[in-house]
């Protein structure tokens, strides 16, 4: 997925031009010091079947894995907790609508978080993008699998954090800022919960992911374009629900928050639909990847040209 020069043995081993950073929001070339990490890794792993290879295992000799890890729990701590209060702050403040005070607050918050940690785990900070990169083979399976383990402990961290930090009072009146299907039915939410994942993904793949389109766009936009997509889904779904309907698009902070909800009130409303906020995800995730798959985003008529 990067433009970064890396040698053919660890093409080769990897199966994957970037096994490190595939998955990344933000484009970045490799340090000296990096590369001799990679090399080392395959190096380590050369004697283990070429298929557990290709699904990154050898990336778990790699120091570097673990420290974006680490990242990703650390900006999903961040990303939930002030998500939180985001929802907090727009219901208290008795707008006629709080869905707009959310959605543009989150628009700032996540272009933000994805600038800063962007460079050092790919600032996913959501197992809808996570998942969504193993399925069209831009990051490994074991990263991936350890970044949704990261970002699922991370969410429930942040949660709990904001427990300590509000009253139960407050928690309760804005759910702890939970995914809330109201009174949708399950069937009703699944639907809505499938285009919102599939809308959060499309700005995803069309610039962030895109290598020519951030060849475009540079590394800043597609961040912000990303933000405005958040803006647009928070803002016009929640108008689908009586009382508003909560979006996911962050699987793994719908399941964090749900469990240190719990502890307030337990087998909460989303804990006992939480199936939507995964059944949802994972079906846009296979549509997009059909769709990548069939079509993906790639500029023909320039390939045409530069042939």
């Amino acid at each position: 997925m990067e433009s970064m020069e890396v040698s053919m043995e660890v093409q080769t081993l990897a199966g994957t031009v970037e096994p490190q950073f595939l998955g990344s929001q933000l484009p970045f070339k490799l340090s000296k010091d990096e590369k001799k990490d990679i090399k080392a890794a395959v190096s380590r792993a050369s004697s283990q079947h070429p298929l557990l290879i290709a699904c990154g295992v050898h990336e778990l000799y790699m120091p570097s894995l673990y420290k974006a890890v680490l990242i990703e729990f650390c900006a999903t701590v961040v990303f939930v907790y002030f998500h939180i209060a985001i929802v907090n702050a727009g219901i208290s403040n008795g707008s006629s609508y709080p869905p707009t005070a959310i959605a543009f607050l989150h628009a700032l918050l996540i272009p933000v978080l994805i600038l800063s940690f962007g460079r050092s785990s790919g600032a996913h900070f959501n197992s809808l993008v996570t998942i969504s990169a193993v399925a069209t083979k831009h990051m490994p399976v074991v990263r991936g699998i350890l970044y949704v383990a990261a970002q699922i402990l991370g969410a429930f961290i942040g949660g709990m954090c904001m427990v300590v930090s509000l009253s139960q009072s407050q928690a309760e009146s804005s759910n702890l800022g939970g995914c809330n299907p109201g009174s949708k039915s399950g069937a009703q939410a699944l639907c809505i919960e499938f285009f919102t994942c599939l809308l959060m993904l499309i700005p995803t793949y069309g610039t962030a992911f895109n290598e020519k389109q951030r060849a475009v766009y540079g590394a800043v936009l597609p961040p912000v374009f990303i933000g405005a997509t958040i803006f647009v889904m928070v803002y016009s779904v929640a108008s689908l629900g009586d009382p508003p309907f909560t979006p996911g698009g962050f699987p793994n902070m719908c399941l964090g928050i749900s469990l240190a909800y719990s502890t307030i009130v337990p087998w909460n409303q989303a804990f006992i639909k939480m199936w939507v906020y995964w059944v949802g995800p994972i079906l846009a995730v296979t549509v997009n990847a059909v769709l990548y798959g069939i079509a993906p985003p790639h500029h023909d008529a320039d390939d045409d040209k530069e042939e």
